[in-house]
């Protein structure tokens, strides 16, 4: 597969943004797409539409990284840090993160490895007094119990809780009790910070509103990145046709 672009630098974000009903019909030819381990994790999906999302953003991801290394997409290889999270097999320049919610993909590509992203939707949060005393600092919970009204609150919670995620991603950490010593709340009001609890590490962090009912949310370490967006994957014309012949 011919690649369009270049290698974002290690001050450089690539954003893809994908509404995942553009992108049907993987099930016709996953398995030219994906690896033998994510072949046999589809086998074991009991669910039909959970399978179905599984290879969706599966391929997706093949897809936009196979463009970066001038490779077919089944050539991709990915393997797990000892956290969990999914990295390129023996890359040093291109790095990656990944969050998917219901119907939108959220992919971030850089050259910079400490990169994270998570999009979330906006929804009730069950138990959200034993959920906020597990995972928000006192800072935190504050800010959020200010908002006027639960909507309010509840667009708080997740906008905090989008940058949590996207930061234990670009650390390379597991969502564990830590959590809640992390107070987010001076991102609201300053672009790119040094942490405290990461000292000397200029850190940004930024959320937005996604497809009105969504937050997105990326990390960076580092000043602020050059970033841009996409809404469509790289050859996705040239990939559809041939989806349409198989």
């Amino acid at each position: 597969m011919k690649a369009d672009l270049h290698l974002p630098g290690k001050k450089e974000v690539h954003l893809y943004d994908l509404c995942l009903a553009d992108y049907e019909n993987f099930d016709e030819c996953y398995k030219d797409i994906l690896s033998e381990e994510e072949k046999d994790r589809c086998v074991r999906f009991i669910s039909i539409p959970e399978r179905a999302r599984y290879i969706q953003v599966h391929c997706l991801l093949r897809i936009i990284l196979a463009s970066y290394l001038k490779c077919w997409p089944f050539q991709v290889e990915l393997c797990r840090t000892k956290s969990g999270k999914p990295v390129l097999s023996g890359q040093r320049n291109l790095h990656f993160s990944i969050s998917y919610r219901d119907e939108y993909l959220f992919v971030a590509v850089s050259g910079n490895q400490f990169i994270g992203c998570d999009i979330e939707k906006i929804a009730a949060v069950n138990y959200p007094e034993e959920y906020l005393k597990m995972y928000f600092s006192l800072e935190e919970i504050g800010y959020i119990n200010s908002g006027i009204g639960e909507t309010e609150k509840l667009t708080s919670l997740l906008r905090i809780w989008t940058m949590k995620e996207a930061f234990v991603k670009a650390k390379g950490m597991g969502i564990d009790e830590k959590m809640k010593d992390y107070n987010f709340v001076p991102f609201f009001s300053e672009e790119v910070i040094t942490l405290p609890f990461d000292e000397g590490n200029r850190w940004m962090i930024r959320v937005r509103n996604q497809h009105v009912k969504y937050l997105a949310a990326l990390a960076f370490r580092g000043s602020m990145p050059d970033i841009t967006c996409f809404q469509d994957v790289p050859g996705s014309e040239s990939f559809r046709f041939r989806l349409q012949k198989l």
